[in-house]
């Protein structure tokens, strides 16, 4: 299950500046448009993100677990699959969060999450919560995972690449996420990923099989095999 939690809106703290928009006159404000929020009011809100997300994320999942715990369940607590954070074009941060929706207790305890931040998310100074970021997308907002990964991952993909290029925003305390439960259901690992490397130059050059058991090899092969291996390396 994919939702994404956005910042205020223009009405609730985060209003337009007219002097830095791209369109001059009369129009319709929007990141995509090239407007962005006033600047001392953005960097204000975000240097504080972090800490106010940490709290209310932490306040909602208490509340989820307790009410699973008053029903009688007594086993390990369901927890966030991945989370990534990435910056609005409008100028303040939003987040990601892919929560599970394998079985019954774990799409309950996502949506008691997620009707948590819901009703309080203004306590904490945060705005919305998109329950369906992918409806707009791609048309869904249900799948196999598949399309909620690729929009999780690119979302981590360009955070990466502006923070490399040195035009994230600031304030950002809080790493984006990804769970054990992730990494080993897909086998995307440092250790793998550096066997990959690999296991490219092998098959490039026309080099043995590294020694290693068959299992090992083909969760490595299955990493290579989906990325982009014909003109280049991963």
């Amino acid at each position: 299950m994919l939702v994404a939690v956005t910042g205020p809106g223009a009405a609730e703290g985060l209003p337009w500046d007219p002097d830095r928009c791209e369109i001059q006159g009369p129009h319709k404000h929007g990141g995509v448009r090239g407007c962005r929020v006033v600047r001392d009011l953005a960097e204000e809100w975000n240097d504080s993100a972090s800490e106010r997300y940490a709290r209310m994320w932490k306040a909602a999942c208490v509340e989820a677990d307790r009410w699973l715990r008053r029903l009688g369940y007594r086993r390990q607590l369901p927890r966030r699959v991945a989370n990534a954070w990435a910056p609005q074009q409008r100028g303040v941060w939003h987040v990601h969060e892919a929560l599970p929706g394998g079985t019954a207790i774990e799409i309950q305890w996502s949506r008691l999450v997620v009707g948590y931040v819901e009703r309080h998310s203004r306590r904490y100074g945060w705005g919305n919560i998109d329950r369906n970021p992918l409806r707009r997308t791609v048309g869904t907002a249900v799948g196999d995972g598949t399309q909620a990964a690729r929009y999780l991952a690119r979302n981590v993909a360009g955070y990466l690449t502006e923070n490399m290029e040195g035009v994230s925003l600031p304030g950002r305390a809080l790493r984006s996420y990804v769970s054990r439960r992730l990494t080993s259901k897909t086998g995307v690992t440092i250790r793998n990923l550096r066997r990959v490397r690999y296991l490219f130059v092998v098959l490039r050059d026309g080099l043995p099989l590294p020694l290693w058991s068959e299992a090992e090899l083909e969760l490595v092969w299955r990493v290579l095999a989906n990325g982009v291996v014909a003109t280049r390396g991963p």
